[in-house]
């Protein structure tokens, strides 16, 4: 069970107006912004709906059992599942009595309910487990292998631990040390890492010796490990680093280095965020946030108590007078302050809180879902073109029409 991404989370920041000052910025947009919200269908009392995608809705009894309905509500998987996951290239993830399998979308098994743990396809495989056990208090690691969508193993289970695909290869460990498979279930980069994370946009992160650097896709270094840390994903190609400064092995200042190994940000601060769409939070030495471009200039001073929290839309919530609304970087109100609560936008949407109730608007501040309709959490589902509103005893579903 899972869904895209939340709309309503907890915000990084909410600043306050007075605090602004006239700073040019270009965010970057090429999202459609949708201008109203369909209702599609509603659950009946004690149904909730989990996820959407592939024209299928994820549903729960009110025994807590998993099935799955199609787009004019039609049982097409009555509900009897533990749990399952919505449908990705035609096969579902589901639980039943503590083992996992897959079905298709007539409901059939074609992965037998016989693993301990089970994720979906990448590459025509799913990362499979046996021995392994999760529970309140503890996890046992089992054997991991990978299987097709026959069932059959490909990739023997010899392996300690691993991850799913990405970007065509997979961490696999044995004993203590990890590498990267191939979907052909060869080993192209050797298990010699302390520590190994999956691969995003070619790179991937890596600890070898104690220290940390990325590598790309063939095992060579694009930023040499001499650091204490690096986190990220390399958006931009730019990854967070991590030096340990004098007072102790925890006590870090953090900086920013590139994958043609240049040093864009010395690791000085004390708190910086990852890069989103080109920039990224900082927090100076006098204890104020900014934000730095990829070339480590300060794109908006750091003059603000708080990170600025942002999209691709580089809208921002800001109070005032004990009221939210969303600004531009120029520090232009672009929606006036009048929500008890706003959030980040996603997507082209956000969710904002008024009169008690939850609702979602687009970046104009038109309402696609007012809050009087009393929902109390709105999700994008796995296909984004669809919300999933949620009420203590019953969901609606609403697509999203564009410009």
């Amino acid at each position: 069970m899972k869904c895209k991404r939340m709309i309503l989370t907890t915000a990084i920041c909410l600043l306050d107006l007075s605090l602004m000052s006239v700073t040019a910025f270009a965010a970057s947009s090429t999202a459609r912004i949708p201008v109203r919200a369909e209702q599609v269908c509603e659950s009946v009392e004690g149904v909730k709906v989990h996820g959407y995608s592939e024209g299928m809705y994820l549903i729960s009894d009110k025994n807590g059992q998993y099935g799955f309905v199609d787009s004019n509500w039609k049982d097409i998987i009555k509900p009897q599942y533990d749990s399952a996951q919505p449908f990705y290239n035609g096969l579902a993830v589901a639980e039943k009595s503590g083992k996992f399998g897959c079905i298709n979308k007539s409901g059939k098994t074609v992965v037998p309910f016989q693993w301990d743990s089970l994720d979906k396809f990448e590459y025509g495989l799913a990362l499979a487990a046996v021995g392994s056990k999760e529970d309140e208090y503890s996890y046992v690691e089992g054997k991991y292998g990978f299987i097709n969508a026959s069932g059959k193993t490909v990739i023997p289970l010899d392996w300690d631990k691993a991850e799913s695909f990405s970007d065509g290869l997979a961490v696999v460990t044995k004993g203590d040390k990890s590498g990267y498979l191939n979907a052909k279930g060869k080993l192209v980069i050797p298990c010699k890492y302390d520590t190994a994370y999956s691969f995003h946009n070619q790179y991937a992160v890596v600890c070898e010796d104690g220290k940390w650097g990325v590598i790309n896709q063939q095992g060579r270094y694009v930023i040499r490990p001499v650091w204490n840390g690096i986190m990220g994903d390399g958006q931009n190609g730019i990854y967070t680093v991590m030096q340990v400064e004098q007072g102790g092995p925890y006590s870090f200042k953090y900086g920013f280095v590139n994958i043609q190994n240049q040093v864009i940000l010395a690791p000085k601060y004390d708190e910086v965020y990852e890069f989103n769409h080109g920039y990224a939070n900082v927090r100076d030495t006098s204890g104020k946030y900014g934000l730095i471009d990829t070339k480590g200039n300060w794109a908006i001073k750091p003059i603000y108590t708080a990170p600025l929290d942002y999209e691709d839309n580089g809208l921002i919530p800001f109070s005032q007078n004990g009221s939210y609304g969303y600004m531009d970087f120029n520090g232009n109100i672009v929606i006036q302050p009048q929500f008890s609560m706003a959030y980040s936008f996603s997507k082209g949407t956000a969710g904002v809180q008024k009169n008690g109730g939850t609702g979602i608007i687009n970046t104009k501040g038109s309402y696609l879902i007012t809050p009087t309709l009393g929902y109390q959490e709105i999700v994008l589902a796995d296909d984004e073109n669809y919300l999933i509103a949620q009420k203590q005893n019953r969901s609606a579903v609403y697509k999203l029409i564009y410009q």
